[in-house]
């Protein structure tokens, strides 16, 4: 009986992790990849080998060369995150201009990319339909607020607002391939309120599905 709430801790201390290292790094610090299954606390991406080239693109494996972008609705092996959306696009969706090159990193569910504005970031997360699944189980069962979302590719859903540094992440699958976005606010803004979040990531969201 004692090892349920150890698991029960672990699952939860994964959550948190997910949505903490989908936030904009702190300026002058190293981008944090969400921590592998025997991990308990995120890792720099430059620990483990996936820091990025000058030329913003994650050398970790030969898998993750950029692609032409668009988001495949098979295998997402190949696909480079950072190639899938663009600056522009994303500076318009969240009103700010993206300053920087987007960051590439990797998590336990799949490669990431982050693109920074001045108080507020945008994480891309490419992952499988069946962590998908698995990860909106394991949110259900440490009691993580789980919203179901419709017409956004096959099936969507979303976790709550968070405080203090608030942020919303919509996960989206798409045949055998899943993404995640998540749009964080550097301070507790009272103007984005959980449904002009998801306003303004359901369009990316079709951007991702449809290529741009």
């Amino acid at each position: 009986m004692t090892d349920i709430p150890r698991l029960t801790s672990a699952a939860a201390v994964l959550i948190l992790c997910l949505a903490g290292c989908s936030s904009a790094p702190a300026p002058g610090s190293n981008p944090t990849a969400a921590p592998s299954p025997s991990q308990s606390t995120p890792r720099d991406p430059a620990a483990d080998g996936s820091a990025p080239n000058a030329t913003g693109t994650d050398t970790s494996t030969p898998g993750n060369a950029p692609s032409a972008g668009g988001f495949p609705s098979g295998s997402i092996a190949g696909v480079d995150p950072c190639a899938v959306l663009d600056a522009a696009t994303i500076g318009a969706a969240i009103g700010a201009a993206v300053t920087g090159p987007p960051t590439p990193g990797r998590t336990a569910y799949g490669p990431n990319c982050i693109w920074s504005a001045k108080d507020r970031s945008v994480t891309l997360l490419l992952t499988s339909a069946e962590k998908y699944d698995s990860f909106k189980q394991l949110s259900q069962e440490v009691g993580q607020p789980v919203t179901d979302v419709t017409g956004v590719g096959d099936a969507a859903w979303h976790d709550a607002k968070h405080a203090g540094s608030p942020s919303v992440a919509l996960w989206v699958k798409k045949g055998s391939a899943a993404f995640s976005l998540r749009l964080a606010l550097s301070t507790d803004d009272t103007t984005w309120g959980r449904d002009k979040i998801l306003a303004t990531l359901r369009p990316l969201a079709g951007t991702v599905i449809a290529g741009r």
